[in-house]
């Protein structure tokens, strides 16, 4: 009989010498190599575990698994690099910088070198740390690590860096910080943002710039390790010093790196990535312990207090229990969803495990049972998923970090003690018409109104405890998932009031100590609203009262309605000319009376005097208005539909000037501008000063495009951010527009941030 040990390490040998053939042949493909690696690593745990998780009580005694190949550390450099500490860096754009001064308005001629001036807003959520202490929560961001008081979640300090901060984490002591950014670097920072340490790496004179993926300190403090999207780890002392670099093993580690976790009694280091593999390597002398794996990627990893186990989460819907001395499975946790991430309690008896949806569950590690579950409310999988999860120390909460807010919970019932939120979508956005103030509308209901200056935060408007509540009354009919969203804002008369429709609820917010709101009553809820601020006239369209159908427009002035429109289609998409002399009304007319044939319906309006200038059908088919546009005279007008049609018409003759379709006109992306028109709120065209330039959102909210209005050809298109690296799904454009001057074309973003164009 064949040995079972010598079997097993002869299995294992053959499929990772052909991992590693597989790597250095160049007509494997990627997904071939990353194939084999998995298939070793799960033949390699299959091997070793049973079926069916045991107790604690029976775990199998397994032989060490020893790896046929361990990597050779990168010896300690003769003389390291010790970077001198500096002074904290600064973006190149953000909150408190001048805004750069623009001397004229955007024109045709100059749309092609409009260049990013400023961007304002904190941003989304990318990672969160909680300090040793568990005062301060930490939060990285587009702009930096922003400090939040646990007690009051009130933010206690803002450390800036120049680059995308993608990790944080505290250092043991809670004296310091560190950061990996999208620059590839790692720096400490003490609490008070002194930049103490930056470590870079290269080869030759080129420095690595792909994104630190993860950053931990050891449970001593003294060093800590780095990984990025290139699956390379690396290991300092907090000097500075290169201790090891943990490479790609033949492929085994050739996905996007992820995760790390030291073991408390700091003899290893756990690295997880993108393929699902898991390697555990020594710190004595860099060598790989184990490798350990699931089928889809790694999302969280974790030591047990005494180091005995490491828990793994992963896409797959499950948590998987190893053990560290030999790397075998010894409990497979399933669950019904995709986890974010896992954590032992302080005595390492429980576990606990978020999914992508807020639904955490409990489970007893002895009798690997579970044990109950809780979930924690507004966390969306779309919009706002779930990323981390940290017990207390006393057991009796956790806290959990999402795309835009960190919560701690009860763990007996889920109830909240503290929230903090940061980098909410942006759903609306207004410009006074004096250029001097900015208000910014997001996806739960509250208002930032800012400095055009400089972005610096004015006034923060909480959603009033009445507005945007849906109802069988008043539903949600403008493309919004959370019927708590500010759809639509409009300053009036130059000055700091506001405007604010919430999804429904029309309120009108002045300006003083505090801001007082007063909610306008209409008939029912409110569809669209637009403003004049030559006429100063707000426009409002809500639907008829019942069994009346069609839509009504109330114009208003000074908070009340003086003058009412009747359209006879539904739906009431609106806009101004940009000097308020006419209103555009965009309708869907049923043609005749209980039939499913549908028509586009535009009717155009003198805005002072309500006489009916224009109606006309411009589609044939049965297709949705998304979005309109009038010229700044007034004399063409561009509209969109959901199927990504733009057509630009001739206000005085109803005539066609051309049409485009965005979707195959997008010169960025496959899915054009289409996509995103269905889903933003409001505008997604907009027409510059001169009426030479028609500019729409594109390439699935990555892009604007500007068109030349004289032959309808895409002449330009402007980069949302090119500095991205694969994390374009938080800085998705949600919604943009041009100043009331003409000079800024600002745009709002997924991640809550604005960012203003112009042309220098």
């Amino acid at each position: 009989m064949i040995n079972q040990r010598f079997f097993d390490v002869f299995v294992f040998a053959l499929l990772f010498l052909a991992a590693c053939q597989a790597v250095h042949t160049p007509e494997t493909t990627i997904d071939e190599n990353l194939a084999s690696t998995q298939i070793a690593a799960t033949l390699l745990v299959e091997q070793a575990a049973p079926t069916t998780a045991p107790s604690a009580e029976a775990l199998p005694v397994q032989p060490t698994v020893e790896t046929p190949v361990p990597p050779t550390p990168i010896p300690t450099p003769s003389t390291p690099p010790i970077p001198t500490p500096t002074s904290g860096p600064h973006m190149p754009y953000g909150v408190g910088m001048p805004l750069p001064s623009v001397a004229e308005p955007i024109s045709a001629a100059d749309a092609g070198f409009l260049v990013e001036m400023a961007r304002w807003g904190d941003g989304r959520i990318n990672a969160f740390d909680v300090s040793p202490d568990e005062q301060l929560w930490a939060a990285a961001s587009i702009d930096g690590v922003r400090l939040y008081n646990a007690q009051d979640g009130e933010l206690a300090a803002h450390i800036p860096n120049d680059s995308e901060v993608t990790t944080v984490h505290f250092a043991p002591d809670g004296s310091s910080l560190a950061t990996g950014d999208m620059a590839g670097r790692v720096r400490l920072w003490s609490l008070r943002g002194d930049l103490l340490q930056t470590w870079e790496w290269g080869v030759g004179s080129e420095t690595y710039d792909l994104p630190i993926t993860d950053v931990r300190f050891t449970y001593e403090g003294d060093a800590l390790a780095a990984v990025s999207q290139s699956g390379t780890a690396w290991y300092w002392n907090t000097e500075g010093q290169l201790l090891l670099t943990f490479a790609d093993a033949c492929g085994v580690f050739s996905g996007i790196g992820r995760q790390l976790a030291f073991a408390p009694d700091g003899n290893h280091l756990a690295a997880g990535g993108t393929d699902g593999a898991i390697q555990l390597w020594r710190l004595s002398d860099g060598g790989l312990a184990g490798i350990m794996g699931h089928p889809q990627a790694i999302t969280g990893l974790q030591f047990s207090p005494d180091s005995s186990l490491l828990a793994s989460s992963s896409e797959d819907a499950s948590v998987r229990l190893w053990r560290v001395t030999d790397g075998a499975m010894v409990g497979q946790l399933p669950a019904e969803l995709t986890l974010a991430d896992v954590s032992f309690n302080a005595t390492g008896e429980l576990l606990a495990a978020l999914d992508w949806y807020g639904n955490i569950t409990f489970w007893e590690i002895n009798g690997q049972r579970e044990l109950g579950q809780i979930i924690v409310p507004g966390i969306d999988s779309s919009r706002n998923p779930a990323m981390g999860l940290r017990y207390s120390a006393d057991n009796n909460s956790l806290i959990v970090g999402a795309s835009w807010q960190i919560e701690q919970v009860r763990v007996q019932d889920g109830s909240r003690v503290q929230r903090v939120v940061q980098g909410v979508p942006v759903t609306s956005l207004a410009v006074s018409s004096d250029g001097r103030w900015l208000a910014v509308g997001d996806a739960l209901g509250t208002i930032q109104v800012r400095s055009m200056q400089d972005g610096s935060l004015a006034e923060r408007l909480e959603r009033p405890a009445e507005a945007g509540k849906e109802t069988s009354s008043m539903p949600n009919l403008i493309g919004n998932k959370n019927a708590l969203a500010v759809s639509e804002l409009a300053f009036l008369s130059g000055s700091p009031t506001l405007a604010a429709n919430y999804n429904g609820a029309l309120f009108l917010w002045s300006a003083g100590e505090p801001w007082q709101s007063q909610q306008v009553e209409l008939e029912t809820w409110v569809l669209d609203l637009a403003y004049s601020s030559i006429a100063n006239i707000v426009a409002v369209s809500y639907p008829k009262s019942y069994p009346d159908s069609g839509t009504k427009v109330a114009l208003l002035q000074n908070g009340s309605v003086q003058n009412t429109l009747d359209s006879g289609g539904g739906i009431g998409i609106l806009a101004f000319s940009a000097d308020g002399s006419t209103l555009a009304v965009g309708t869907i007319l049923n043609i005749q009376s209980n039939s499913s044939e549908w028509r586009a319906q535009i009717e155009v309006f003198d805005a002072i005097s309500n006489a009916r200038l224009a109606t006309w059908q411009p589609l044939d088919e049965r297709d949705f208005l998304s979005a309109l546009s009038l010229s700044q005279d007034g004399s063409s007008l561009a509209i969109s539909t959901d199927s990504g049609v733009v057509q630009v018409w001739r206000v005085a003759d109803h005539s066609l000037l051309y049409t485009l379709d965005l979707e195959a006109e997008s010169s960025y992306s496959k899915y054009g501008p289409a996509y995103v028109i269905s889903m933003v709120q409001g505008p997604a065209l907009v027409f510059s000063q001169d009426g030479g330039v028609l500019f729409s959102m594109g390439a699935a909210g990555q892009a604007i495009e500007a068109y030349d209005t004289v032959n309808g050809q895409l002449n330009h298109t402007i980069i949302a951010d090119p500095y991205s690296h694969g994390w374009q799904t938080l800085l998705t454009l949600t919604r943009f527009l041009l100043s009331p001057d003409g000079r800024y074309l600002l745009a709002g973003r997924q991640d809550g941030s604005v960012s203003l164009w112009g042309a220098p």
